[in-house]
């Protein structure tokens, strides 16, 4: 769903899989992988692209530091059945987006079976459906 594209506030926390933003005095928890906990500051402003889940009765908003792993996100939980949010963050965190597009396209499923979470059976369905 595309409801914010952006967002970028004064972080007010800063874990390996959240920030917090603050813009303007509301306070805005992204979920993020590793790779973007990488390049937030502890301090001072921070923008993060953005992508809203809604799902069943649960809203979560996602935080990315670039286009490339905003898209890699998005294609993993729109075209790989049985890979939700919690998931694909996880692969997100675990290889940076080139290994992951190098291990889909060479159909690496040893490598994609090394990400925690993932078994035989989710690794062969991200071969098949994102090659």
């Amino acid at each position: 769903m595309t409801m914010f594209d952006s967002i970028e506030g004064t972080v007010r926390a800063r874990t390996p899989s959240a920030v917090v933003l603050d813009v303007h005095g509301v306070a805005f928890r992204l979920r993020i992988p590793l790779s973007t906990y990488e390049k937030v500051p502890a301090q001072g402003t921070a923008r993060l692209l953005a992508r809203l889940h809604i799902q069943d009765d649960e809203v979560r908003l996602f935080g990315f530091a670039t286009a490339e792993e905003r898209q890699l996100f998005e294609d993993l939980i729109q075209s790989a059945s049985r890979v939700g949010p919690v998931k694909a963050l996880a692969i997100l965190s675990s290889a940076g987006v080139k290994e992951i597009h190098a291990a889909i396209a060479r159909g690496d499923v040893a490598f994609l079976k090394r990400i925690r979470g993932v078994g035989e059976k989710i690794a062969q369905r991200l071969v098949l459906e994102l090659k």
